[in-house]
């Protein structure tokens, strides 16, 4: 960190230039990879017969795909131009976040904290956005390509953000200490910098969550996330009896393989290991913080899909976009996947408008719009705190409130649809 340091934030800027020229490179290669109907357009891939001979020209960012342009009779037209404006929009992007992100910008004002004195803190929060970001955006560009989420994405992009957590709890994002959500006239202590955590409000860190209970919902959580993800057969249609047995017989077929035994094993193993040797420091408080951030964004939309796709007759929303929230609510929090939760609809309204001018089809995959309004709570964190802090003198009836509006949409949407198939469309 030091010898980093120690560098001009010129040499910094220019060497997250080229970091980011890679990682814009190996993104793209995910996305081409990773899709149910994987595509030889990166240039790490065997051309396509028929197709010239790759040199090593074709791997350098940017430059390269212009080069690689030369088989769009094999990919289509203008085929290069995406992945080549993935790869400058990493280039240019990463070293930009990093300058608005040591200078302190993405901080809550009321923080007196000078910048240069929370350069721990401010790399640790850039490392775990960027790593997000990357994931997001492997994410964004499968699902408009395919309408789906792999798995390959989520699980691997949550548990580096639990592992940022742990290691690093002060990469979680940045809010005042002593956790005020106003600043009375007549307060003169020190603002400093902290994470923000599962309590943070006016109620300090419960002493029973550093104990067994603290664990034992750790645990839960985990094994909640693990039971969600494996794959499974859930079919009803025959009755109780016989959907039951689909389900066990699937999840004994299916899940109970060496990768997600070990999956289970590693996570459960580790989160024990972390609530003993921590002793309910920081590191603890991250882990269980980002868990419960994990667990309330992912039942969010889970319970959106259930209570709307059960008022609507049809599915809502695919499980890709709630293992996509599970990830971001593990880099978040609870409290920002509020946010989140409500910025995705309006920015995906903007463009199902957009959409429908131009083709007439208003069908839009959801998760990206769940990464849009995720980047949004990064880049206006300061002001999100302002206008939420105040919000969370509920205390745990908050994420309550919350979770009960899936229901409230079902409700809303379940008159709606009858009105439709009995009015509007017996009138057609």
């Amino acid at each position: 960190m030091n010898a980093w340091l120690a560098l001009s934030i010129e040499l910094r800027m220019f060497l997250l230039m080229v970091i980011g020229a890679f990682a814009g490179g190996q993104i793209n290669r995910a996305i081409y990879r990773l899709r149910s109907t994987p595509a030889n357009i990166d240039p790490w891939t065997k051309p396509l017969d028929g197709a010239p001979p790759r040199s090593w020209f074709d791997w350098i960012p940017v430059f390269g795909w212009l080069s690689l342009s030369r088989e769009v009779p094999l990919h289509g037209g203008y085929y290069w131009v995406r992945p080549l404006l993935i790869d400058l929009f990493f280039t240019l992007v990463t070293p930009y976040y990093y300058w608005i992100m040591v200078q302190g910008e993405l901080v809550p004002e009321i923080i007196m904290t000078p910048a240069a004195q929370m350069q721990g803190t401010l790399h640790a929060t850039f490392l775990s956005h960027m790593a997000l970001i990357c994931f997001m955006t492997v994410a964004t560009f499968i699902d408009f390509d395919e309408r789906l989420i792999p798995d390959e994405i989520t699980i691997p992009g949550l548990l580096l953000g639990l592992i940022f957590a742990t290691v690093m709890p002060m990469s979680l994002l940045t809010v005042p200490d002593p956790p005020v959500t106003y600043v009375p006239i007549q307060f003169s202590g020190t603002i400093e910098p902290t994470f923000l955590r599962l309590t943070t409000g006016d109620q300090p860190w419960p002493e029973a969550l550093n104990g067994g209970m603290g664990l034992a919902i750790g645990l839960i959580l985990y094994l909640g996330w693990w039971l969600a993800i494996t794959p499974k057969i859930i079919w009803w249609r025959k009755g109780l009896k016989r959907g039951c047995d689909f389900l066990v017989g699937s999840f004994r077929r299916y899940a109970l393989t060496p990768f997600y035994l070990g999956l289970l094993a590693i996570g459960l193993l580790g989160i024990s290991a972390v609530w003993f040797l921590a002793g309910g420091n920081d590191s603890w408080q991250g882990l269980l913080s980002s868990l419960c951030g994990m667990a309330f964004a992912g039942a969010l939309i889970w319970l959106v899909r259930i209570f709307a796709g059960a008022a609507l007759g049809r599915e809502a929303m695919g499980f890709g976009d709630v293992t996509l929230m599970f990830m971001i609510g593990a880099y978040v929090g609870w409290q920002p996947s509020i946010a989140v939760f409500f910025l995705a609809p309006m920015i995906a309204c903007l463009f199902a408008v957009g959409r429908w001018l131009m083709t007439g089809d208003v069908a839009l995959a959801f998760g990206p719009y769940l990464c849009f309004g995720t980047m949004f709570v990064f880049l206006w964190w300061p002001g999100f705190w302002q206008q939420y802090a105040p919000m969370l003198v509920l205390g745990w009836m908050l994420p309550a409130i919350f979770l009960a509006l899936p229901i409230c949409v079902g409700m809303i949407l379940w008159p709606w649809q009858i009105f439709k198939e009995r009015v509007l469309f017996r009138d057609s």
